[in-house]
């Protein structure tokens, strides 16, 4: 059997979403609720296909920033929010 169809494969860029909630809470070692909290809070918007959440490699280092200024400097979620009103 021989297929002649030729398949165009996207590249995989910083901004494809690509991780679903589990890895991505995975690689950031954190629960997936916390990366739901991050949402409802307005803090990250992932990309959604039906009602799953997709991150990408640009969304958990921003994450990851998130975290920093939580625990790192103290910074709170509506701090965070209120900088992000600024920037």
């Amino acid at each position: 059997m021989t297929f002649n169809k030729k398949v165009e494969v996207q590249p995989i860029t910083p901004e494809t979403p690509v991780y679903s909630i589990g890895v991505a809470a995975q690689i950031l070692g954190v629960h997936p609720r916390t990366l739901r909290i991050y949402e409802d809070e307005g803090l990250i918007k992932p990309a959604r296909k039906g009602n799953r959440r997709f991150f990408s490699a640009n969304d958990i280092t921003w994450i990851g920033c998130i975290r920093k200024m939580i625990h790192d400097e103290g910074i709170s979620i509506p701090g965070i929010k209120k900088l992000l009103r600024y920037a």
